[in-house]
Order: structure tokens, then C-alpha cells, then sequence
């Protein structure tokens, strides 16, 4: 008989479980979450500072040199409102004329100059497009392509160098 009533009971406990529940006041619906803001813009990074690197400006002749470890990387001159550059670590070669100079996403194209250039030392000239020569003092990364071969990013020069370039070319 004991088995008897505790089925009973466990069998009162189940149908209480199947008994409709009681009315619960009724929620507010939840806000939709808060659309996310869009992240903020980010300024373009700079190419970071590399040991060995340095700057300097040729007084009264627009120059910019940038060095690496004591030699010449790249060096660019305005001489009466024409660029000269000269990028070392590139050959010259016969059938291509095309020197592209990036000034952050723009690219300006000189022409190689062939008979002025040495084997890992390319020159080459054009006219100085004022949008280049703004980019370049606002402090817009450098670099070249010529042929296959790409340079660049360079670190970007110091301020006084980039203003005082310029100004030459500006005259």
C-alpha cells in the first residue's frame, strides 16, 4: 500500500507540472540594441621610422637626399621648375623610359634619363607638377617604380627639409 501512495503523490506532482501557469504581468519588449557606431577613420600610417635613415636639403638648390646608412637612396632636385631624381638600387634599362614617382596614392612620371645613368644608379626628370610638389611637403610617403623594380615606401623627410624643397621648386 505504501508503494501504492507514493505513486499517487508522484503522480499529483506530475499534473501539477501540466497545470497551466498562472497569467505573468506582461514585459515591455526590450529596445533594440543601439546600432554601433561606425569606427573612426584612421589616418594613413607612416612608414615607420628605420635606423640608418637620414635627411637632409641642399640650400638654394631643392634637394631633398634621403640616406640609408651613409649612401644615397633617393635624391630629388627642382631646377627651374623641373624634378630631377635619382634612385640607386636600380638599373637603367635600354627599352624602358617610364620613372613613376608616388607621392602617397598619386603616381607623376618622369622619363628616365639613360645616358645620364649608371649601372644601380637611374636618374631621370620632367616637370614639377605643383600637386606633387604639395603632396610632398604635407609629408606624403615616397617611392618609385621603374621597370619590375618598385622602392618605397621612404620615410618621410622632416618638415623643414619637405618646406624648404618647396620653396625652390615653387620659384
Amino acid at each position: 500500500m505504501r508503494g501504492w501512495l507514493a505513486m499517487m503523490a508522484t503522480g499529483a506532482v506530475l499534473a501539477g507540472c501540466d497545470a497551466p501557469s498562472e497569467p505573468q504581468p506582461s514585459e515591455a519588449p526590450a529596445a533594440p540594441p543601439a546600432p554601433a557606431a561606425p569606427p573612426a577613420p584612421q589616418a594613413p600610417e607612416a612608414p615607420a621610422a628605420e635606423s640608418g635613415w637620414g635627411f637632409s636639403a641642399v640650400n638654394g638648390e631643392g634637394a631633398i637626399i634621403l640616406r640609408r646608412e651613409g649612401a644615397t637612396a633617393l635624391r630629388l632636385t627642382c631646377r627651374g621648375g623641373k624634378l630631377e631624381a635619382q634612385a640607386a638600387g636600380i638599373d637603367p634599362i635600354a627599352s624602358e623610359e617610364r620613372f613613376t614617382l608616388g607621392a602617397g596614392d598619386e603616381a607623376f612620371t618622369l622619363v628616365a634619363d639613360l645616358g645620364a645613368s649608371t649601372p644601380g644608379d637611374l636618374r631621370a626628370s620632367g616637370e614639377a607638377p605643383a600637386d606633387l610638389i604639395d603632396r610632398i611637403e604635407r609629408g606624403e610617403p615616397l617611392s618609385v617604380n621603374y621597370g619590375a623594380t618598385s622602392l618605397g615606401p621612404f620615410p618621410v623627410a622632416p618638415e623643414p627639409v619637405r618646406t624648404a624643397f618647396a620653396a625652390v621648386c615653387r620659384r
